[in-house]
């Protein structure tokens, strides 16, 4: 039987994500700079932070008009951070990258491309999303942070 890289992949967010919220107590956490949530969502009022308990997840936010901003991390070359904006209908209405910990030149500039960005805007799930050739372990890394914040949408709307 063959191993997918997709596959390992998931199979190692999962193991890290286990060993540090279940063996080291903890969860995982992350606090966004300045600006990044009126950036995701302009004009929103005010944002009431979550305590929002689930794989992946290190924040949640939900604004006065109803957005949710899920904050999950997930492994690629190095840590990936996703804020991922989402509508009360699941859909992706936002999204912010920190991918400092990846590769220089290729994995780190993914927090300052909008084309790959805008591909996961107006989304429902990231099947369709693309790699970027040469960046694959951060493009699925994104991915699996984009799709812990997803999955944790229903745990962040009894939250509030």
């Amino acid at each position: 039987a063959t191993l997918s890289s997709n596959a390992a992949q998931a199979a190692v967010n999962a193991a890290i994500n286990y060993y540090n919220v279940d063996i080291m107590g903890g969860s995982l956490s992350y606090d966004l700079p300045d600006g990044v949530l009126e950036q995701l969502v302009p004009g929103v009022g005010g944002w009431q932070t979550l305590d929002v308990q689930a794989d992946g997840i290190a924040g949640a936010y939900y604004g006065t008009d109803g957005t949710y901003v899920l904050v999950a991390q997930a492994q690629g070359e190095g840590t990936v951070t996703a804020a991922v904006a989402i509508d009360q209908l699941g859909i992706i209405v936002g999204l912010w990258l920190d991918t400092s910990n990846e590769t220089p030149t290729i994995g780190a500039e993914f927090s300052e491309d909008l084309q790959y960005m805008n591909q996961y805007i107006g989304r429902e799930n990231t099947n369709s999303v693309q790699n970027v050739a040469g960046a694959t372990h951060t493009s699925e890394g994104i991915k699996a942070a984009v799709d812990y914040a997803l999955a944790a949408l229903p745990a962040a709307k009894e939250a509030t």
